[in-house]
């Protein structure tokens, strides 16, 4: 395993993985040592499938529609579970999750959101729904293109919907801070040539101490969003020495709470990403597995390494 002091993360809007060269994401990576890449608008669909060499893909496509879509990219050395949420159309986002197994048994769940307009978000209940998926004690990062404007952290002046539902899912929860500094260009306005802060980092307050957030405006990615890095350091190796184990005690499940699990998640969607048999049968397989887990007795339960094949 791969000793290092902190762990990279890279949030950037893409305006299409289909249009810019793949090659120069991943050199970007390899470059600026990212660890996780969380990337919006990648206006993939299934039958699309591009390769990022080192890194295991978590996506999520917006197959009935144009444009849209998040993807994240894990370091193949990180241990991790992928994360995927039922949100319903009214909460007007796209969201694709992934937790980290790092060191000192440290769980950090990740979230990559897309929010397309700026007057979408009507209320925070699809955040509060992804905050109430982290248990207690875990770590949360969420983190992408919200489209939200507000004085709290852009000097814009002029504050929108988005802005204001933001503003408030963080008034009302004291665990959770922005970890975006004030007035971070993130985007340049095409028509104006000024930059805004519409792309946010959010996370449990107890990161604040532990994070450090920059905009890349020199990066050479072709997109009107600047690359945000987000640096949080830890004491030693970022990597967990996990034993990694998907045994799940079928005695000890409630499979009434299976069944209704089983409903409530959308494995079709999961399922649809992939073309190729192998990757939609392991998908299935592992939908099944994290839902067996997630009833399973506390005691029984380990985190799982997610194996999917780099697309």
């Amino acid at each position: 395993m791969t000793v290092k002091s902190n762990i990279t993360i890279m949030s950037w809007n893409a305006r299409s993985l289909v249009k810019v060269n793949k090659d120069l994401v991943l050199d970007y990576c390899i470059k600026n040592n990212i660890d996780v890449f969380c990337i919006q608008e990648t206006y993939l669909k299934p039958y699309i499938n591009p390769s990022f060499r080192d890194y295991k893909i978590v996506r999520l496509d917006r197959w009935n529609k144009e444009r849209g879509g998040v993807i994240i990219g894990i370091n193949k050395e990180i241990n991790y579970t992928p994360i995927y949420l039922s949100m319903q159309e009214d909460y007007q986002m796209e969201v694709v999750g992934c937790k980290l197994y790092l060191k000192n048994r440290v769980k950090l769940n990740i979230f990559n959101i897309y929010i397309p307009d700026g007057n979408l978000l009507l209320s925070d209940r699809g955040l509060e729904k992804i905050i109430d998926t982290v248990p207690g004690g875990e770590k949360v990062l969420i983190i992408g293109d919200l489209n939200a404007h507000n004085g709290l952290w852009c000097g814009c002046g002029n504050d929108n919907r988005n802005g204001k539902t933001i503003y408030e899912f963080l008034m009302k929860n004291s665990d959770i801070c922005l970890l975006t500094p004030k007035d971070l260009p993130t985007r340049i306005n095409s028509r104006t040539g000024r930059s805004v802060t519409i792309d946010l980092t959010i996370g449990s307050a107890s990161l604040a101490s532990k994070v450090s957030i920059t905009s890349d405006k020199e990066s050479t990615l072709y997109s009107d969003h600047f690359p945000i890095l987000v640096e949080i350091s830890q004491d030693n190796s970022i990597y967990a020495n996990y034993e990694v184990s998907s045994k799940v005690n079928l005695k000890k499940i409630n499979w009434g709470a299976f069944k209704n699990k089983l409903q409530e998640t959308d494995v079709q969607s999961r399922v649809n990403c992939y073309e190729d048999v192998n990757g939609k049968i392991e998908t299935f397989q592992n939908s099944l597995l994290e839902i067996a887990q997630e009833l399973a007795p506390k005691s029984e339960r380990a985190p799982i390494h997610q194996t999917l094949s780099s697309r």
